[in-house]
Parts: structure tokens; sequence; C-alpha cells
């Protein structure tokens, strides 16, 4: 029954492995999911769309300051580009004195700085170093929601890890259910009809950790 779990991308979620030579794709325990530039600069995207946003209410609610905050809106694309640009972007806003952009600057702003510094200089990595891991979530989110309702059911390792394959299978359009349905009767008929192992031998090894 192997051949029923194997599709080229075996592995259990909680793993991560980056597989050699995949420019606009990563394989994060067996999901493909965008990496390098594309994911880096969707998730900088995202935290400046944050920002633009939270600038602009600032605008509405300071009329005194708005002058200030304008200025700093013309200057996201810059600040964006790396951490240089960030570092002297982030002191002017702090500048201003408004408590809610210098929090949000001190969480989020904060997070952005961390990865602009793990990134490192783009002179010294490839097009195609995974950046960040923000795309998995439209991966695992999905199946942490089936799971999560009968999560204290889940007590066999091995068997979840089986589960959690099939499932991967199927966040990577991968999956065949004529396919599956196909080796179970072949495997079958071999075996007249009945399995060839105990009904419970997928168990988690003695001495192992489970689910429990």
């Amino acid at each position: 029954m192997a051949t029923v779990f194997s599709s080229g991308n075996r592995g259990d979620l909680g793993g991560i492995s980056l597989s050699a030579g995949m420019s606009r794709a990563t394989r994060l325990g067996g999901l493909v999911v965008q990496s390098g530039r594309a994911a880096h600069e969707s998730t900088l995207a995202s935290h400046k769309h944050a920002l633009d946003r939270l600038l602009k209410k600032l605008c509405g609610d300071d009329p005194d300051r708005r002058a200030e905050y304008e200025l700093l809106r013309g200057r996201l694309d810059a600040a964006f580009t790396g951490v240089s640009f960030w570092r002297a972007f982030v002191a002017d806003a702090h500048a201003v004195d408004t408590r809610r952009l210098s929090d949000w600057l001190a969480t989020t702003g904060a997070v952005v700085e961390a990865q602009f510094a793990r990134r490192g200089l783009s002179t010294s990595r490839s097009l195609d170093t995974p950046l960040s891991t923000s795309p998995m979530d439209a991966f695992v989110t999905p199946i942490r929601d089936a799971i999560r309702p009968r999560a204290y059911a889940l007590k066999n390792r091995e068997r979840t890890n089986r589960m959690l394959m099939l499932m991967q299978l199927h966040a990577n359009r991968q999956d065949a259910e004529r396919a599956y349905a196909k080796h179970i009767r072949q495997w079958l008929e071999v075996n007249r009809g009945r399995p060839c192992v105990p009904r419970r031998a997928i168990v988690d090894p003695g001495g192992s950790a489970s689910l429990r």
C-alpha cells in the first residue's frame, strides 16, 4: 500500500525540507509553496499596505500633523527597499511623536527590520533563496481547520502522519480518488480480498512519543 501515499512529495507536515533548484517554489514539509523573492515581496507588501492605511487614517484623525504623515506616505516605497532606507524612515516616523505610529513601528516594524536582517545583502544570495514562510499559511490553515474539530481523537502519530500525507497530496492538487481506489482494489485482489497485515499494524514504535 506504500504506493498509495507516494507522490514524490513524501513527508509529514512537521518537517521542513528545501529542494535545490526551485526558483519559483519551495517544498515545506512536502507542500509546494511560493518562495524566494516573490514570497518576500508579498510579505513586505502586506506590511507596507498596513502602514499606509495607518498613516492615511492618522491624516484624518490628526489634521495638525497631516503634512508630516503625507510626507511619510510618500517615502514608503523607498523605505521597503532595504534596511538602510527602513531605519531612516523609522527614525523620522518616531520623531513625529505619535503613539499609534510608534507602537506599530515597535511591533510590526520590528518584524520588518528582522526580515531585512535575515535576508542579508542582495549581492550575497541567490534569487531562489527562501525569505519568508508566510505563504505556508494559505496551505496550512485549511488543514488545521479541518483537523481541529477532531484533534482530540488523533492519538496515533503514525496513522496521523499518513492522514497528513493524503491531505498534503490534496493541497498540492496531486490527489486522485480513482487512483487511490484502484490501488486498494489491486492490493485486496492480490490478497484474496483480505488484508495481509494485522488490523492495528500501524502503531507508534515502542518508546517513542505518541500524540496522547
